[in-house]
């Protein structure tokens, strides 16, 4: 599973609108939107609005795992 489908994947099961999202966290419906369809964060503030959305979707019952599937994407290379 990519970034892109993790949040929104999350989004749906937290049964949260993309907008829900934006407001929640502070950002425009269309910076939600293409967070969730080219993993693109906001280029101002991103480490601010990565916290905020962290801590609203863990407000809202996001699980650490779904947490991790969407901030911390399997397809990064693992050192060896």
């Amino acid at each position: 599973m990519n970034q892109t489908n993790a949040l929104q994947e999350l989004l749906d099961s937290l049964e949260l609108t993309q907008r829900a999202f934006a407001k929640g966290c502070g950002m425009s419906v269309p910076a939600v939107s293409r967070l969730v369809t080219t993993s693109q964060w906001p280029a101002r503030s991103t480490s601010t609005f990565k916290t905020q959305a962290r801590e609203f979707l863990l407000d809202r019952g996001a699980a650490q795992e779904q947490l991790q599937a969407v901030f911390e994407p399997a397809n990064k290379l693992a050192s060896v």
